[in-house]
């Protein structure tokens, strides 16, 4: 059951009223202890109470801004479905978000789709049904104590207008730069580039035909289905940069990832080591060659082995172990979870300098009620989704992935050794 949209934006007005109140009273009180502060004559529970008035009254400030932002989406959401009740071109559903969280359609992945909102805005309708999306084209800065939700926070992305290009690919850094006396020869530092050529692929796919008439009496279903639609290309696009393997054979098109670049650096675990040391070791790796490592990716269960480790007596070493499970961080470096990498193998990199996520059309939702089946109602009685009122929905993407640096990556083995 769908709530009526002035519904939810008035519950919503009262939500941001009521973090207004709190953010107002926790700034009061502390205002209220700051003379005293600046005289230094707090007690011991003053000087407790001081501090949590001023990180509540921050926390609310955050919540408020994000409370803002929850309700411009939900305003742009109201007057889409009203253009959309009052026109006869067909059904739209927002844009969402190039940084999707590959788990889900709520909670953190509608956070996702909210900031993007935010950032980029929306665009009306096209004659034909389509839904153009706005692409961000660089990484935003990861806060210290937020996970990353996908992937794609990681990557840079850039605006590609041909489907083809070329790119540098430097697979060799070896620095000899050193002192040298006046009239003596120079060390010669070693940088190897190669030319490598990418192209843009098409992720894709179609939803079954459904009656038209469900979007008319539910139009709240317009955005759930543009949700799951783009969660599956997003799942699919995750994977292609991960395990894309350039095959070209049969529907396949793939992308070349990263796990299949030749030129990575590879790490496996050795007699003694367990998942906390093979991965301390891998941004050792990385940081002997003066590359600072954004993200590691790893799969769900990955990681739980990593907050479920326990010592010699069973008790979990959660607290004393390098693991920030609220911010999602091992050894301090941020973690993306994904369900492309096995449960094995975990990736860590300079994601920011070593990819480069190329954006040929960004997921575009279409819909047509040309579909012909031979037996659409029933068994020898052909017809079209026109002849039903049915219409059919098509989810499709172009991207292209660079691995501008290989040398930036680890693929660290997890295996126990023999």
């Amino acid at each position: 059951m769908f709530l009526h949209s002035a519904s939810r934006r008035e519950s919503n007005v009262s939500k941001l009223e009521n973090l207004k109140q709190r953010f107002q009273a926790e700034v009061d009180a502390a205002k209220a202890l700051q003379p005293k502060a600046e005289n230094g004559t707090l007690s011991a529970d003053e000087t407790t109470a001081f501090k949590n008035h001023i990180k509540n009254a921050r926390d609310l400030k955050t919540a408020i801004e994000q409370e803002k932002a929850d309700n411009d989406v939900r305003s742009g959401l109201a007057a889409l479905t009203a253009e959309l009740n009052g026109s006869g071109n067909g059904v739209k559903a927002i844009p969402g978000n190039a940084k999707v969280r590959a788990s889900g359609g709520t909670g953190e992945w509608a956070k996702a789709v909210t900031d993007y909102s935010e950032r980029f805005g929306m665009k009306s309708i096209l004659a034909n049904g389509a839904v153009p999306v706005q692409v961000p084209m660089d990484t935003e800065p990861i806060p210290l104590n937020s996970p990353v939700l996908s992937l794609r926070q990681l990557i840079p992305a850039v605006a590609d207008t041909t489907g083809v290009w070329k790119y540098i690919q430097q697979t060799v850094r070896t620095n000899n730069a050193s002192t040298v006396a006046q009239g003596k020869k120079k060390p010669t530092s070693v940088y190897t580039y190669d030319d490598k050529e990418g192209r843009a692929v098409v992720i894709a796919h179609l939803s079954e035909s459904m009656p038209r008439q469900i979007f008319d009496d539910a139009p709240a279903l317009q955005e759930a289905l543009e949700s799951e639609m783009r969660l599956g290309l997003e799942l699919e696009l995750e994977d292609q940069i991960i395990n894309g393997a350039g095959s070209t054979t049969g529907v396949l098109d793939d992308m070349v990832g990263i796990g299949n670049t030749s030129g990575i650096q590879t790490l496996a675990r050795t007699s003694g080591d367990d998942e906390f040391i093979v991965t301390r070791k891998a941004i050792t790796l990385l940081e002997k060659s003066a590359i600072a490592p954004t993200g590691w990716v790893m799969s769900a269960d990955a990681w739980e082995s990593f907050e479920l480790s326990a010592d010699a007596n069973d008790r979990f070493m959660l607290g004393n172990a390098p693991v920030d499970r609220a911010a999602r961080r091992l050894w301090g470096v941020p973690v993306v979870l994904s369900e492309a990498v096995a449960d094995t193998t975990v990736y860590l990199a300079d994601f920011a300098n070593a990819t480069r996520l190329h954006v040929r059309q960004e997921g575009r939702l279409d819909w047509s009620e040309n579909h012909y089946a031979a037996d659409k109602f029933g068994a020898s009685a052909p017809g079209s989704d026109f002849e039903g009122n049915m219409i059919k929905w098509r989810f499709e993407g172009r991207f292209g992935l660079d691995v501008l640096r290989p040398f930036s990556i680890v693929e660290v083995d997890l295996t126990p050794a023999a």
